[in-house]
């Protein structure tokens, strides 16, 4: 089979972080990925696809942002392509425990990011938002992102960003988040 040509947004777990990375192409033996973050040689790495699938991958080649991985095993390419899942197609989103702040109004209260797309984030709080809601949420190495209130689960909330983060972005916050938070 020749390789299929994609651009789609998946993420690669590594020594116990999540990175944004877009996969390129695929065949039914390797991957080609475009990376946004330096990865380690000899760590073992999971690509995680937008509807949960996990692969174990093998470094075999680099070129510049973009590398190509060997599947470690066997790997059935039309359900990589087609994705399937019971729930509706969402963004690739990074797992995050990050603090945070929420601002609305004259308000602000602390809350914890739990996980973070281009597009929204999910994050704990005790406040009392109302969905609708337009808030500000802050953190550090996080620029202040103006949002409005889609859900609410207890102490979870989820958010769209009135502004999207561009991928490059994101991925780059969200490595200096877990670096700052695994150095300490």
């Amino acid at each position: 089979m020749s390789v299929k040509s994609l651009i789609r947004v998946a993420k690669l777990h590594c020594d116990n972080f999540e990175f944004f990375c877009i996969i390129r192409g695929v065949h039914e033996s390797s991957v080609t990925i475009k990376l946004f973050n330096i990865i380690k040689p000899g760590v073992e790495l999971l690509l995680e696809l937008s509807n949960g699938d996990l692969y174990t991958l093998e470094h075999t080649g680099h070129s510049g942002e973009q590398a190509t991985f060997a599947f470690s095993n066997a790997i059935d390419i039309a359900r990589f392509l087609a994705e399937p899942s019971p729930y509706p197609k969402r963004p690739a989103r990074l797992r995050l425990l990050h603090p945070a702040c929420i601002t609305f109004g004259t308000n602000t209260y602390d809350a914890t990011i739990v996980d973070i797309s281009c597009g929204g984030a999910k994050f704990e709080s005790e406040m009392g938002l109302i969905i609708g809601e337009h808030i500000c949420l802050s953190g550090r190495m996080l620029p202040t992102m103006d949002a409005i209130v889609r859900w609410k689960q207890g102490p979870r909330h989820g958010l769209t960003f009135l502004d999207p983060f561009h991928l490059n972005v994101i991925a780059e916050r969200t490595a200096l988040i877990q670096k700052f938070a695994s150095a300490n």
